[in-house]
């Protein structure tokens, strides 16, 4: 009986081990990446997380996904943010495809977009307000990416907490019925027209 725990600690220990070296490895080079963006463009990352089970929900010890949030205070329409946000992801998948030291932690590689959950705020409202046109935000999750494109002036995306009739409180953004939102499967074409047809 002795022996079985002796052993299962082992096992757990050396999965411990590996994934909390991933984790580090791992995240130092989306700091590092994360810093360059913050410096060059004024774009701060939020949120970042890595998932260690795939779609089975089943732990392996290697990275399948990385969610990652960003933001940036500007206002743009969406050929100058879909350009932005291009070079963005493009940029962080080429950084850590080249990295040699952290492929071994990935669940297959190259990484692509489907190995990310990704997102791109457009935070303009301690300048003033996102207007008609402007994007609100892009995300990619599940190979498809969406964009968000505020439909009305002077917009406003508050947090608000709403109660129910049970007293149940749910938090949800109170201007997600001034936007329109578009999406594609990646890839999708280059040649998008600015309404978001290709």
């Amino acid at each position: 009986m002795n022996l079985f725990y002796i052993f299962f600690t082992f096992i757990f220990g050396l999965f411990s081990c590996q994934s909390g070296n991933s984790y580090h490895d791992t995240m130092n080079e989306i700091d590092k990446y994360s810093h360059i963006l913050k410096k060059e463009k004024g774009i701060e990352c939020r949120m970042y997380g890595l998932h260690y089970a795939g779609p089975d929900k089943i732990y392996d010890g290697k990275i399948h996904t990385i969610a990652l949030g960003y933001g940036i205070a500007k206002r743009m329409k969406l050929k100058e943010a879909r350009k932005l946000f291009y070079e963005m992801v493009d940029g962080l998948l080429t950084h850590l495809n080249e990295d040699k030291k952290i492929r071994k932690y990935f669940f297959h590689h190259p990484l692509t977009y489907n190995d990310l959950e990704f997102h791109l705020s457009f935070d303009y409202e301690d300048k003033g307000f996102l207007q008609r046109d402007d994007v609100s935000s892009i995300h990619i999750s599940d190979n498809e990416i969406a964009y968000f494109i505020v439909a009305v002036d002077n917009f406003s995306n508050q947090l608000e907490v709403k109660e129910t009739s049970s007293g149940t409180k749910t938090l949800s953004f109170t201007g997600l019925d001034s936007m329109r939102v578009i999406r594609h499967k990646l890839p999708e074409a280059e040649n998008m027209n600015p309404n978001g047809t290709k």
